[in-house]
């Protein structure tokens, strides 16, 4: 039996109303590091894409950093410690954390990854 979560809880709008804060202990320079970044989407997914029997952990070998900060993709843990087809999801869609306000941004999973960088960079340009 196959896990079903609805997509909807995984493509949030880039850079508007998705956003989800923890707040950080600074570093000297005002901003947040990666394991910092890491630990607030770990912190979003517990939080914000609960299933039942399983939860969803970072894969840190798909980590991508960038001047705006950090894109972490997950899985189910089931999954990873099964590679079980039943345990496959969908929608899984990555998150984007900003290293300077600490804010956690849903992606999506209809277009290429670097669209939604594109999309989130272009955000941020607009309201700095």
């Amino acid at each position: 039996m196959a896990l079903s979560v609805p997509l909807s809880r995984f493509t949030l709008r880039v850079g508007g109303g998705s956003a989800f804060f923890v707040r950080p202990r600074p570093n000297v320079t005002g901003m947040i590091d990666q394991a910092q970044a890491r630990e607030i989407a770990q912190k979003w997914l517990d939080t914000n894409c609960r299933i039942e029997d399983d939860r969803f952990l970072i894969r840190d070998e798909f980590t991508k950093e960038h001047s705006f900060g950090w894109v972490f993709f997950y899985h189910c843990e089931r999954w990873l410690q099964t590679r079980d087809f039943k345990y496959e999801i969908a929608g899984n869609a990555p998150l984007i954390v900003d290293r300077v306000d600490a804010s956690v941004h849903g992606t999506g999973t209809a277009r290429p990854i670097e669209h939604y960088i594109s999309q989130y960079e272009s955000s941020r340009k607009t309201t700095a």
